[in-house]
Protein backbone atom coordinates (compact mmCIF):
# COMPACT_ATOMS: atom_id res chain seq x y z
CA UNK A 1 0.00 0.00 0.00
CA UNK A 2 1.32 3.64 -0.92
CA UNK A 3 1.89 5.92 2.05
CA UNK A 4 -1.64 7.09 2.25
CA UNK A 5 -3.98 8.94 4.46
CA UNK A 6 -7.77 9.67 5.14
CA UNK A 7 -8.09 13.44 6.72
CA UNK A 8 -11.89 14.13 7.96
CA UNK A 9 -12.38 18.12 8.31
CA UNK A 10 -9.65 18.51 5.86
CA UNK A 11 -11.02 21.87 4.90
CA UNK A 12 -10.67 22.89 8.65
CA UNK A 13 -7.48 25.02 9.96
CA UNK A 14 -5.78 22.09 11.26
CA UNK A 15 -7.04 19.53 8.33
CA UNK A 16 -6.12 22.22 5.37
CA UNK A 17 -2.61 22.59 6.56
CA UNK A 18 -1.51 18.97 7.19
CA UNK A 19 -3.14 18.03 4.17
CA UNK A 20 -1.60 20.55 1.95
CA UNK A 21 1.66 19.09 3.92
CA UNK A 22 1.33 15.57 3.48
CA UNK A 23 0.64 16.25 -0.62
CA UNK A 24 3.73 17.60 -0.60
CA UNK A 25 5.62 14.86 0.54
CA UNK A 26 3.69 12.69 -1.78
CA UNK A 27 1.64 10.92 0.35
CA UNK A 28 -2.06 10.05 -0.96
CA UNK A 29 -4.66 11.99 1.00
CA UNK A 30 -8.28 11.07 0.95
CA UNK A 31 -10.23 14.17 2.53
CA UNK A 32 -14.14 14.79 3.81
CA UNK A 33 -15.81 17.55 4.55
CA UNK A 34 -19.67 18.43 4.50
CA UNK A 35 -18.67 20.79 1.51
CA UNK A 36 -18.37 20.67 -2.14
CA UNK A 37 -15.42 20.39 -3.41
CA UNK A 38 -15.56 24.27 -5.06
CA UNK A 39 -16.25 24.98 -1.78
CA UNK A 40 -12.83 24.23 0.04
CA UNK A 41 -11.33 27.37 0.38
CA UNK A 42 -8.90 26.44 2.72
CA UNK A 43 -7.46 24.41 0.46
CA UNK A 44 -5.05 25.77 -2.49
CA UNK A 45 -6.45 25.69 -5.96
CA UNK A 46 -3.42 23.61 -7.11
CA UNK A 47 -3.65 21.18 -4.13
CA UNK A 48 -7.04 20.51 -5.10
CA UNK A 49 -5.86 19.24 -8.21
CA UNK A 50 -3.08 16.71 -7.30
CA UNK A 51 -3.58 13.86 -8.46
CA UNK A 52 -3.19 12.42 -4.82
CA UNK A 53 -6.17 14.20 -3.29
CA UNK A 54 -8.97 12.36 -3.22
CA UNK A 55 -12.30 14.38 -1.96
CA UNK A 56 -15.72 13.46 -0.71
CA UNK A 57 -18.37 15.48 0.77
CA UNK A 58 -20.01 13.63 3.59
CA UNK A 59 -21.49 14.31 6.78
CA UNK A 60 -19.02 11.29 9.02
CA UNK A 61 -21.55 11.70 11.71
CA UNK A 62 -23.95 10.02 9.42
CA UNK A 63 -23.55 5.86 9.70
CA UNK A 64 -24.30 4.54 6.63
CA UNK A 65 -23.35 7.28 4.35
CA UNK A 66 -19.86 7.59 5.73
CA UNK A 67 -19.22 3.95 6.08
CA UNK A 68 -20.36 3.44 2.41
CA UNK A 69 -17.22 5.80 2.03
CA UNK A 70 -14.96 4.31 4.46
CA UNK A 71 -15.09 1.23 2.97
CA UNK A 72 -13.87 2.58 -0.52
CA UNK A 73 -11.10 3.74 1.20
CA UNK A 74 -7.42 2.36 1.53
CA UNK A 75 -5.29 4.10 4.17
CA UNK A 76 -2.63 3.49 6.87
CA UNK A 77 -3.97 6.02 9.47
CA UNK A 78 -7.05 7.99 9.62
CA UNK A 79 -6.76 11.89 11.36
CA UNK A 80 -10.17 12.71 12.74
CA UNK A 81 -9.90 16.69 12.55
CA UNK A 82 -13.76 17.14 12.14
CA UNK A 83 -15.71 18.52 14.79
CA UNK A 84 -17.97 21.19 15.91
CA UNK A 85 -16.32 24.26 17.51
CA UNK A 86 -16.34 27.18 19.17
CA UNK A 87 -17.84 29.04 22.09
CA UNK A 88 -20.92 30.69 19.71
CA UNK A 89 -21.88 27.09 18.85
CA UNK A 90 -21.60 25.58 22.01
CA UNK A 91 -24.29 28.14 23.53
CA UNK A 92 -26.07 28.18 20.56
CA UNK A 93 -26.49 24.21 20.11
CA UNK A 94 -24.77 21.82 22.74
CA UNK A 95 -26.91 19.14 21.35
CA UNK A 96 -25.47 19.30 18.04
CA UNK A 97 -22.04 19.53 19.26
CA UNK A 98 -22.45 16.32 21.82
CA UNK A 99 -24.06 14.19 18.79
CA UNK A 100 -21.97 15.34 16.24
CA UNK A 101 -18.45 14.48 17.97
CA UNK A 102 -19.82 11.39 19.67
CA UNK A 103 -21.53 9.91 16.71
CA UNK A 104 -18.53 10.13 14.61
CA UNK A 105 -16.21 8.83 17.21
CA UNK A 106 -17.95 5.87 17.37
CA UNK A 107 -18.13 5.26 13.46
CA UNK A 108 -14.28 5.49 13.11
CA UNK A 109 -13.63 3.09 15.99
CA UNK A 110 -15.98 0.38 15.07
CA UNK A 111 -14.45 0.76 11.22
CA UNK A 112 -10.68 1.33 12.08
CA UNK A 113 -11.48 -2.20 15.00
CA UNK A 114 -12.20 -3.63 11.63
CA UNK A 115 -10.02 -3.34 9.50
CA UNK A 116 -6.81 -2.57 11.77
CA UNK A 117 -5.68 1.09 11.25
CA UNK A 118 -4.41 3.91 13.02
CA UNK A 119 -7.02 6.36 14.35
CA UNK A 120 -5.90 9.39 15.71
CA UNK A 121 -8.19 11.76 17.04
CA UNK A 122 -8.04 15.66 17.86
CA UNK A 123 -8.87 16.22 21.33
CA UNK A 124 -8.44 19.89 23.11
CA UNK A 125 -7.25 21.62 25.96
CA UNK A 126 -10.64 22.32 26.57
CA UNK A 127 -10.58 19.03 27.68
CA UNK A 128 -9.44 19.73 31.06
CA UNK A 129 -11.52 22.78 32.09
CA UNK A 130 -10.65 25.12 34.28
CA UNK A 131 -8.12 22.54 36.45
CA UNK A 132 -6.07 25.18 38.42
CA UNK A 133 -3.28 23.30 39.01
CA UNK A 134 -0.84 24.35 36.18
CA UNK A 135 0.72 23.34 33.61
CA UNK A 136 -1.31 19.87 32.92
CA UNK A 137 -0.11 16.74 31.59
CA UNK A 138 -1.38 13.90 29.94
CA UNK A 139 -3.27 12.39 33.26
CA UNK A 140 -4.20 15.85 34.74
CA UNK A 141 -7.91 16.08 36.25
CA UNK A 142 -10.62 17.26 34.37
CA UNK A 143 -12.47 19.82 36.15
CA UNK A 144 -15.47 21.63 34.32
CA UNK A 145 -18.04 23.54 35.28
CA UNK A 146 -22.05 22.27 36.22
CA UNK A 147 -23.60 20.56 33.47
CA UNK A 148 -26.49 23.07 32.55
CA UNK A 149 -23.07 25.90 31.50
CA UNK A 150 -23.27 24.93 27.63
CA UNK A 151 -19.91 26.50 27.51
CA UNK A 152 -18.38 23.07 29.33
CA UNK A 153 -20.96 20.53 26.30
CA UNK A 154 -17.61 20.89 24.17
CA UNK A 155 -15.27 19.43 26.75
CA UNK A 156 -17.42 17.37 27.65
CA UNK A 157 -17.70 15.60 24.46
CA UNK A 158 -13.94 15.69 23.56
CA UNK A 159 -13.43 13.60 27.11
CA UNK A 160 -16.65 11.08 26.21
CA UNK A 161 -14.81 10.57 22.59
CA UNK A 162 -11.41 9.73 24.82
CA UNK A 163 -13.39 7.46 27.01
CA UNK A 164 -15.23 5.71 23.98
CA UNK A 165 -11.17 5.46 22.18
CA UNK A 166 -9.55 4.36 25.25
CA UNK A 167 -12.46 1.52 26.25
CA UNK A 168 -12.00 0.87 22.80
CA UNK A 169 -7.94 -0.15 23.10
CA UNK A 170 -8.30 -1.52 26.17
CA UNK A 171 -11.23 -4.37 24.86
CA UNK A 172 -10.56 -4.61 20.99
CA UNK A 173 -6.40 -3.11 21.17
CA UNK A 174 -7.71 -0.64 18.53
CA UNK A 175 -4.88 1.48 17.27
CA UNK A 176 -5.03 4.84 18.61
CA UNK A 177 -3.43 8.05 19.67
CA UNK A 178 -5.13 11.27 21.29
CA UNK A 179 -3.64 15.08 20.67
CA UNK A 180 -4.67 17.83 22.39
CA UNK A 181 -4.05 20.89 20.81
CA UNK A 182 -3.04 23.86 23.04
CA UNK A 183 -4.37 27.20 20.78
CA UNK A 184 -3.29 26.73 17.67
CA UNK A 185 -3.39 29.72 15.45
CA UNK A 186 -1.74 30.94 11.89
CA UNK A 187 -3.13 31.59 8.27
CA UNK A 188 -6.39 30.41 7.12
CA UNK A 189 -7.82 30.19 10.68
CA UNK A 190 -11.96 30.60 11.00
CA UNK A 191 -12.10 33.98 12.66
CA UNK A 192 -13.89 33.04 16.01
CA UNK A 193 -10.85 32.41 17.91
CA UNK A 194 -8.34 34.71 19.76
CA UNK A 195 -5.75 35.38 17.35
CA UNK A 196 -7.88 35.16 14.32
CA UNK A 197 -10.85 37.32 15.44
CA UNK A 198 -8.29 40.11 16.56
CA UNK A 199 -6.80 39.76 12.94
CA UNK A 200 -10.34 39.71 10.95
CA UNK A 201 -11.22 43.10 13.02
CA UNK A 202 -8.00 45.05 12.05
CA UNK A 203 -8.49 44.05 8.34
CA UNK A 204 -11.70 45.81 8.52
CA UNK A 205 -10.70 49.02 10.55
CA UNK A 206 -12.73 47.49 13.66
CA UNK A 207 -11.23 47.48 17.20
CA UNK A 208 -10.35 43.71 18.23
CA UNK A 209 -11.60 43.00 21.85
CA UNK A 210 -10.50 41.78 24.96
CA UNK A 211 -12.31 40.18 27.46
CA UNK A 212 -12.85 40.92 30.64
CA UNK A 213 -9.30 42.41 31.36
CA UNK A 214 -7.43 40.12 28.83
CA UNK A 215 -5.97 38.63 32.61
CA UNK A 216 -6.40 34.89 31.65
CA UNK A 217 -3.35 33.39 30.39
CA UNK A 218 -2.90 31.11 27.08
CA UNK A 219 -0.29 29.23 25.14
CA UNK A 220 -0.21 30.29 21.74
CA UNK A 221 0.94 27.30 19.58
CA UNK A 222 1.70 28.31 15.95
CA UNK A 223 0.72 25.75 13.15
CA UNK A 224 3.78 25.38 11.50
CA UNK A 225 4.60 23.43 14.81
CA UNK A 226 1.37 21.09 15.07
CA UNK A 227 2.02 20.29 11.69
CA UNK A 228 5.20 18.94 12.51
CA UNK A 229 4.20 16.88 15.53
CA UNK A 230 1.23 15.43 13.76
CA UNK A 231 3.99 14.37 11.13
CA UNK A 232 6.15 12.64 13.85
CA UNK A 233 2.65 10.88 14.96
CA UNK A 234 2.06 9.33 11.48
CA UNK A 235 6.08 7.99 11.21
CA UNK A 236 5.83 6.51 14.75
CA UNK A 237 2.70 5.45 14.96
CA UNK A 238 3.26 1.78 15.97
CA UNK A 239 5.14 3.20 19.31
CA UNK A 240 2.02 5.69 20.11
CA UNK A 241 -0.57 2.99 20.57
CA UNK A 242 -3.10 4.04 23.05
CA UNK A 243 -1.38 7.69 24.51
CA UNK A 244 -2.45 10.70 24.76
CA UNK A 245 -0.16 13.23 23.88
CA UNK A 246 -0.35 17.58 24.72
CA UNK A 247 0.74 19.20 21.72
CA UNK A 248 1.22 23.26 22.79
CA UNK A 249 3.80 26.14 23.25
CA UNK A 250 4.57 26.09 27.12
CA UNK A 251 4.87 29.52 27.18
CA UNK A 252 2.32 31.48 28.65
CA UNK A 253 0.96 34.98 27.76
CA UNK A 254 -1.89 37.00 28.88
CA UNK A 255 -4.67 37.80 26.37
CA UNK A 256 -4.16 41.06 26.59
CA UNK A 257 -0.53 40.77 25.18
CA UNK A 258 -1.51 39.00 22.67
CA UNK A 259 -4.12 41.38 21.28
CA UNK A 260 -1.76 44.57 21.97
CA UNK A 261 1.21 42.64 19.98
CA UNK A 262 -1.05 41.71 17.20
CA UNK A 263 -2.10 45.05 17.18
CA UNK A 264 1.27 46.84 17.48
CA UNK A 265 2.83 44.85 14.71
CA UNK A 266 0.59 45.83 12.29
CA UNK A 267 1.00 49.45 13.08
CA UNK A 268 -2.03 49.99 15.21
CA UNK A 269 -0.67 49.96 18.84
CA UNK A 270 -3.44 50.03 21.33
CA UNK A 271 -6.32 49.90 18.63
CA UNK A 272 -8.50 47.75 20.47
CA UNK A 273 -11.47 47.78 23.52
CA UNK A 274 -12.37 46.33 26.49
CA UNK A 275 -15.44 44.28 26.47
CA UNK A 276 -17.22 41.71 29.33
CA UNK A 277 -18.42 38.23 28.37
CA UNK A 278 -21.54 38.47 30.90
CA UNK A 279 -22.85 41.08 28.14
CA UNK A 280 -22.32 38.69 25.42
CA UNK A 281 -23.20 35.63 26.79
CA UNK A 282 -24.92 36.52 29.86
CA UNK A 283 -24.57 33.52 32.44
CA UNK A 284 -24.08 30.43 29.82
CA UNK A 285 -20.55 31.13 29.57
CA UNK A 286 -17.70 30.73 31.83
CA UNK A 287 -13.65 31.49 31.01
CA UNK A 288 -10.78 29.54 31.71
CA UNK A 289 -8.13 31.21 33.65
CA UNK A 290 -5.04 29.37 33.00
CA UNK A 291 -3.78 26.82 30.33
CA UNK A 292 -0.24 25.47 30.24
CA UNK A 293 0.39 22.16 28.72
CA UNK A 294 3.08 19.99 29.94
CA UNK A 295 4.48 18.43 26.98
CA UNK A 296 7.48 16.07 28.27
CA UNK A 297 5.72 13.01 26.56
CA UNK A 298 5.71 14.57 23.44
CA UNK A 299 9.40 16.02 23.53
CA UNK A 300 10.53 12.19 24.97
CA UNK A 301 8.27 10.06 22.55
CA UNK A 302 7.75 12.26 19.37
CA UNK A 303 11.26 14.28 19.36
CA UNK A 304 9.26 17.23 19.44
CA UNK A 305 9.23 20.87 20.35
CA UNK A 306 7.62 23.69 19.13
CA UNK A 307 10.27 26.44 16.76
CA UNK A 308 7.84 29.29 17.06
CA UNK A 309 8.01 31.92 19.42
CA UNK A 310 4.68 33.79 19.73
CA UNK A 311 5.97 36.69 18.15
CA UNK A 312 7.57 34.79 15.18
CA UNK A 313 3.98 33.19 14.45
CA UNK A 314 2.41 36.55 14.99
CA UNK A 315 4.64 37.68 12.50
CA UNK A 316 4.14 34.89 9.30
CA UNK A 317 0.33 35.00 10.16
CA UNK A 318 0.16 39.11 9.71
CA UNK A 319 2.83 38.54 6.40
CA UNK A 320 0.28 35.97 5.18
CA UNK A 321 -2.18 38.57 5.51
CA UNK A 322 -0.17 41.37 4.38
CA UNK A 323 -1.11 43.20 7.77
CA UNK A 324 2.73 43.35 8.91
CA UNK A 325 4.21 46.64 9.34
Amino acid sequence: MKKSVLITGVNGFIGSHFAEFLLKKNYIVWGCDVLNKKDLTRLDKNIQKNKNFIYQKIDVSDKNSFLKFLNKIEVNTIFHFAAIVGVQNYIADPIKVIKFNISSTFILCDFCKSKNIHLVFSSTSEAFGKNSNIPWDENADRITGPSHIPRWSYSSSKNTCEHILFGYYKKYNLPLTIVRFFNVYGPKQNPIYLVSKTISNLKKNIKPLIYDGGKQTRCMTYIEDIINALFKVLLKRKKLYGKSYNLGNEKEIKIKEVVQKICELSGKKNYYKNIQTKKLYNKYYEDIPRRVPDCRSARADLDWTVKFSFEEGIRETLNYYKLLK
